[in-house]
């Protein structure tokens, strides 16, 4: 079993993986003493984008 590998808010901020927009979701959504992996954060940015506005 391969282990996922888990990444600061911080660290996943500073990636070049996603896309400005993209951060300033993470920056909402994350918690700053949690651990992602990148699939966990792709999965909340959709999750955001797919939420109907109120």
């Amino acid at each position: 079993m391969t282990e996922v590998q888990g990444f600061t808010k911080a660290r996943l901020l500073g990636s070049e993986q996603f896309m400005p927009i993209q951060k300033d979701i993470l920056t909402a959504l994350l918690d700053d003493d949690k651990l992602y992996s990148v699939d966990d954060a792709k999965r909340k940015i959709e999750q955001y984008l797919k939420k109907e506005a109120r």
